[in-house]
């Protein structure tokens, strides 16, 4: 029976082997595991990132668009004012004009 006992051996070496690539493959699976949640965060990390960054953004444009909008309308009505302005001024000289053309009528100076 001496060749019994080597084969037995041979079992057990090919058990272990068997048993330490198990090992192998499961520390494997773990690692790849964790790779997968560690690259799952940083995916998170960069899109909350890239929101807030969009986010800051938008406002800082609609902030400036309204700045914007804001001094347009102050000088669309600056320049209206000035139109007014004009035309009343034109208005009261015509008054005048009329005024003085009826005072002279009435005078018997025409």
């Amino acid at each position: 029976m001496p060749n019994e006992t080597p084969m037995q051996d041979v079992i057990e070496m090919v058990l272990q082997a068997e048993a330490e690539a198990k090992d192998i493959v499961a520390q494997a699976e773990a690692e790849a595991e964790r790779l997968r949640a560690d690259a799952r965060a940083k995916a998170r990390e960069i899109i909350e990132t890239s929101r807030r960054e969009t986010d800051e953004q938008i406002a800082r444009i609609a902030h400036d668009a309204e700045e914007h909008a804001r001094r347009a309308h102050d000088e669309w009505l600056e320049r209206a004012a000035a139109e007014i302005e004009a035309a009343v001024h034109v208005s009261t000289q015509s008054n005048e004009a009329l005024i003085a053309a009826v005072v002279r009528c009435v005078q018997g100076n025409v």
